[in-house]
């Protein structure tokens, strides 16, 4: 609006005149023009959250979706194969990379949901990169299979791409649970309440995992 009464000044001049009438008709449809455009770009906007909120939910899994199965590699390279028909209890599959911090933070939970409620799930863990995995394995002492170098249609069956996430699964291969990010505040509440296990929460990456 400043910008239009500057226009206004420098270019309307004073007093009745033919030139004045211009010059207003010229700054009123400047004005028409400008509110257009504005409504026009507060609609494409409006429309572009529209469909960014509709490509995130399809980008994701949800509950009831079917899962395949995977045949991938261990981390030492050899090929492994998850069935979630091979039994009878429900799969808890953790979603980690090596290098996400926020996975080493959560690893205590996942130790702690192992150690607590082996008996009534199974645990295992997809890792989306194979890159010193074995050393990580080793250095956090996760005794659970470990699955890496997914095939491409693995990762866009599971819609995989952040880490940590934990999804709980039928012996059907169907999701029956998801949990996005670290066992933290809230979201920890819900994982105890969920397996009946009290978690220690989220741990400095920094401190030695015992």
């Amino acid at each position: 609006m400043g910008s239009l009464t500057d226009f206004y000044r420098r270019n309307v001049p004073k007093g009745p005149s033919e030139a004045r009438v211009r010059a207003l008709l010229l700054l009123g449809g400047l004005l028409v023009c400008s509110l257009a455009i504005n409504m026009l770009l507060a609609r494409r906007v409006a429309s572009l959250k529209r469909t960014i909120t509709v490509l995130k939910s399809e980008s994701r899994l949800a509950l009831g979706d079917t899962l395949p199965s995977i045949v991938a590699k261990d981390p030492q390279g050899q090929t492994a194969v998850l069935d979630y028909s091979a039994t009878q209890l429900p799969t808890v599959v953790f979603i980690i990379t090596p290098d996400c911090g926020w996975c080493t933070k959560n690893i205590m939970n996942m130790r702690t949901l192992v150690q607590n409620a082996g008996n009534r799930y199974r645990f295992v863990a997809l890792s989306l990169s194979s890159n010193k995995l074995s050393d990580y394995v080793k250095e956090n002492k996760l005794e659970f299979p470990i699955y890496t170098d997914l095939p491409i249609l693995t990762m866009r069956d599971y819609k995989l791409g952040g880490t940590p996430e934990t999804i709980v699964v039928s012996p059907q291969g169907q999701v029956t649970r998801i949990w996005s990010g670290a066992f933290a505040e809230d979201l920890q509440k819900e994982v105890e309440n969920y397996f009946s296990v009290k978690l220690p929460g989220i741990t400095d990456p920094g401190n030695k995992v015992n």
